[in-house]
């Protein structure tokens, strides 16, 4: 499926999409992503999955005479926590919520979601990524 833009008109989408899955990336598009995923769900019936993906550490880089601390994986793993909470508390009590943290690559992490838990619809942040080939619509906020 291709991935289509929140404004194309994704109506005939969201109304039969029943098993939403939002995919949160510790990054400002997130609020964006999590509002229209909960607006799908809300009017579907259906239930949301929040997985918050945590950043990857990035790889050490010598930059020469300068220093600059390294964040570890345990760090990002605890602010993608902390991110799950915020946006979990923001969910309505109507719209049921399964939500995890969850590590690797997001289009790693989208592909195997979506087979364990036959998701209707990858509700995801940004424009023109590429997933690969999935079996679902990706709905980018």
């Amino acid at each position: 499926m291709s991935v289509a833009s929140a404004t194309a008109g994704d109506a005939g989408v969201a109304a039969h999409a029943r098993r939403v899955l939002a995919v949160l990336e510790c990054r400002p598009s997130d609020d964006a992503v999590l509002t229209r995923a909960v607006e799908i769900a809300a009017v579907s019936g259906g239930y949301l999955t929040l997985v918050v993906v945590a950043p990857r550490p990035f790889p050490f880089v010598c930059p020469g005479p300068y220093c600059v601390p390294r964040v570890s994986a345990d760090e990002l793993r605890r602010h993608a926590a902390r991110t799950l909470a915020r946006a979990t508390a923001l969910i309505p009590p109507d719209v049921p919520v399964i939500a995890a943290v969850d590590g690797g690559r997001t289009k790693d992490v989208i592909r195997r979601r979506v087979e364990v838990a036959a998701h209707d619809l990858v509700v995801v942040g940004g424009r023109r990524r590429r997933f690969g080939q999935l079996p679902v619509p990706v709905l980018a906020c």
